[in-house]
């Protein structure tokens, strides 16, 4: 995977820099507080949300640098619908696992379909 990981908000909060075009096509994101994203400037990425591992997990993500392409999410499980895509900086969402989906709370510009 291109980018590097950096904690900048305490534990569970990652920077994954840049994203290399369809690096993270079927990969998976590693549960933590914070995800923080840069998409590249072609083919845009692609990443799949496991199910959460306790009732009442939150995880938030955020675009930091739209580099013109979107990053797509797919959870696997999802009450709200089946992906959440960020096409501009700033675009962000939380969500939260209810025991049995992924449920958002707040969006800020991403977009459910």
């Amino acid at each position: 995977m291109a980018g590097q990981e950096e904690n900048r908000m305490g534990v569970g909060c990652i920077q994954l820099g840049t994203l290399a075009s369809g690096a993270l096509a079927t990969s998976s994101i590693t549960l933590g507080a914070l995800h923080v994203f840069s998409t590249p400037t072609s083919g845009g990425c692609t990443l799949a949300l496991p199910d959460g591992e306790h009732e009442g997990q939150k995880t938030i993500f955020k675009m930091e640098t739209d580099g013109t392409t979107n990053l797509v999410i797919t959870p696997a499980s999802f009450m709200d619908g089946t992906t959440i895509t960020f096409a501009d900086a700033n675009d962000a969402a939380e969500l939260m696992w209810d025991g049995g989906e992924w449920v958002v709370v707040s969006l800020n510009g991403a977009a459910v379909a």
